[in-house]
């Protein structure tokens, strides 16, 4: 078992070496382990197997540094696959937000409402350590959190109700995290010339200015979800490309509270 987890640990820090700029201190073995037994466990919600190959959770909970303990905000939740894999990064020690809004209780008649508070169980039975929270993205209610992850849906929220609303989100989320705390970002890569509000993804430079002008420093990008074969000209939802599109993933980071 100790040289199987050795191995593990070695090749996830491996699927990490396509970042650049600072590295974090190696990944926390027992997170990893945690996440790995709940991939595997009895009680998975049947919705979020599929997803597993496409979103690689050992790899992506240790490229975005989430540790045991962790006080951890999951932005625009939804249905919450990833709000289970960072429950279980971060144990029982730790804490996971899952934020949903009043639209999204709405959407697909309800269904991610209904999955979001099926995976946590009646009164937390299933994930003791998932909290359902309904609130706005721009009233978060929020203080002293270590990581805020954001998943796939920047992109919505900067087409759809412009920039000066991702920056009042941002600036919540600043106001939310620990000084030193963690901004955990991935979205759908866009380009220059195509319709990227219609197509349901963003430009990386533009993500990554959105995030500096709220005041955090970008510490670590990464290609772990990348496809070279993606042309950016479909839509993301698109059989052709659905869970298998070019993505970028941003580590940021809060240096102070100004």
């Amino acid at each position: 078992m100790r040289l199987a987890s050795l191995l593990l640990l070695g090749a996830l820090a491996g699927a990490c070496s396509s970042t650049h700029q600072d590295s974090t201190s190696g990944p926390d073995a027992a997170a990893v382990e945690r996440v790995r037994a709940a991939l595997a466990a009895a009680d998975r919600i049947d919705w979020d197997k599929p997803f597993d190959a496409s979103r690689k959770p050992l790899e992506y909970i240790t490229f975005f540094d989430v540790r045991s303990g962790m006080q951890v905000l999951d932005l625009g939740a939804a249905a919450g696959y990833t709000s289970e894999v960072l429950a279980a990064a971060v144990g029982p020690q730790g804490l996971v937000y899952a934020q949903i809004d009043d639209l999204v209780i709405r959407l697909q008649k309800g269904f991610f409402d209904r999955t979001l508070k099926a995976r946590i169980g009646p009164d937390g039975s299933r994930r003791a350590n998932i909290v359902y929270w309904h609130h706005e993205l721009d009233d978060l209610q929020l203080t002293d959190l270590d990581l805020v992850h954001w998943g796939f849906n920047l992109h919505d929220h900067y087409h759809m109700q412009g920039e000066a609303y991702v920056q009042r989100v941002l600036a919540g989320v600043h106001d939310a995290l620990k000084v030193g705390g963690t901004l955990a970002v991935s979205d759908h890569v866009g380009v220059a010339g195509r319709n990227n509000r219609k197509l349901h993804r963003i430009e990386p430079a533009t993500l990554i200015e959105q995030l500096e002008k709220a005041g955090f420093r970008v510490q670590a990008q990464s290609d772990l979800l990348a496809n070279p074969n993606d042309d950016h000209s479909l839509n993301v939802f698109a059989d052709e490309i659905y869970r298998a599109t070019d993505r970028i993933l941003v580590r940021a980071i809060k240096d102070n509270d100004s």
